[in-house]
C-alpha cells in the first residue's frame, strides 16, 4: 500500500493550522516557512487549498536529483541532508509545486511518517487526510492521471 496526503479545496478555510503543526513537528518552531506543505489562497476567487506532496508513484523530484540524495519509500520522501547539493532541481521538478526550500536551500520534504500526520490532526475542517492505495494506482502527479 502506498500512502499519500490529499487535500480538498472545498473544505479548506485557509487558517494555516496545518502549516504551523507541520513546522512545529519537524523543527520545533511555529514558522510557516518551515512547513512541508503550504496554503495557496486565491482571495479574488474565494478559495484556499493546502498544497501537499502527492507521493507520486514515479516522482519527478526524485528523478531530478543529480546525486541520488532524494528518494521515495512508498509513503513520503526521504532526503540525505548531508549529500544534498541544495541545487533546487527537485523543487523545480515537483509536478504539483509542493516542494520548497528552507532558508539554507535544503528541500523541505514530506516524510509522511506512520500514523496521523500533524497537518491532518491540526486541520479543523478535515480538508487534509491520508489516503492509502494499492501500488500501481493512478499515482499522485497530474501527469500520471493522463
Amino acid at each position: 500500500m502506498r500512502r499519500r496526503l490529499v487535500s480538498d479545496r472545498a473544505k479548506c478555510t485557509g487558517c494555516m493550522n496545518c502549516q504551523l503543526a507541520c513546522s512545529f513537528a519537524h523543527d520545533r518552531r511555529w514558522q510557516l516557512g518551515l512547513s512541508r506543505l503550504w496554503v495557496r489562497k486565491k482571495e479574488e476567487l474565494g478559495w484556499s487549498e493546502a498544497v501537499v506532496c502527492r507521493s507520486c508513484e514515479d516522482p519527478r523530484c526524485v528523478r531530478a536529483c543529480p546525486n541520488g540524495s532524494l528518494s521515495h519509500d512508498g509513503g513520503g520522501l526521504l532526503l540525505d541532508e548531508e549529500g544534498c547539493l541544495r541545487c533546487g532541481d527537485c523543487i523545480r521538478a515537483c509536478c504539483c509545486g509542493a516542494l520548497r526550500a528552507d532558508p539554507e536551500g535544503l528541500p523541505l520534504v514530506c516524510r509522511l511518517e506512520p500514523g496521523i500526520p500533524p497537518c491532518v490532526a491540526a486541520c479543523p475542517t478535515g480538508a487534509i487526510w491520508v489516503e492509502e492505495e494499492s501500488e500501481g494506482g493512478p499515482g499522485g502527479c497530474p501527469e500520471a492521471r493522463r
